[in-house]
């Protein structure tokens, strides 16, 4: 997080934090590049020779989500396909909910309940000695 020199959270910080960073889905990704590519009626060869790959690998590993295309090979297979780019990319859906939390929690026996205390104590602690350097400022400033 961003902050402030008095140590605070900026504002545009704050703001950030509350978007979640996009991902892209590979599997998904792949299926709907496989989808896309029936709905033209194209084949993987067809594929493979547009993009003048000598082999189809690429191909099959971006359908299987094993790997994405390059920016440039996503432009070009947008314009193949006769989609815009972001009709191919599928945006991954966030994994991890507070729901989800609990039941780890128990199964861990409360691991992460015991990192995150720890850690709020931390922040208490390091908050409690900027004050104490803040107060011993002022006091120092005052003589």
């Amino acid at each position: 997080m961003l902050k402030s020199p008095t140590g605070k959270f900026t504002k545009e910080a704050e703001k950030m934090s509350l978007v979640s960073f996009p991902v892209i889905d590979p599997a998904a990704t792949g299926r709907n590049i496989m989808r896309l590519r029936l709905e033209q009626g194209l084949t993987v060869r067809d594929v493979q020779v547009f993009f003048g790959f000598e082999e189809p690998q690429a191909i099959y590993k971006w359908q299987s989500g094993k790997s994405l295309p390059t920016v440039d090979n996503l432009y070009a297979l947008s314009a193949l396909l006769d989609v815009r780019m972001d009709e191919i990319l599928v945006a991954a859906k966030p994994e991890l909910k507070i729901a989800e939390i609990e039941p780890q929690a128990e199964a861990c026996g409360s691991i992460i309940f015991i990192v995150c205390f720890v850690g709020a104590v931390i922040e208490l602690l390091v908050e409690f000695d900027d004050s104490i350097v803040n107060w011993r400022n002022t006091q120092n400033s005052r003589k």
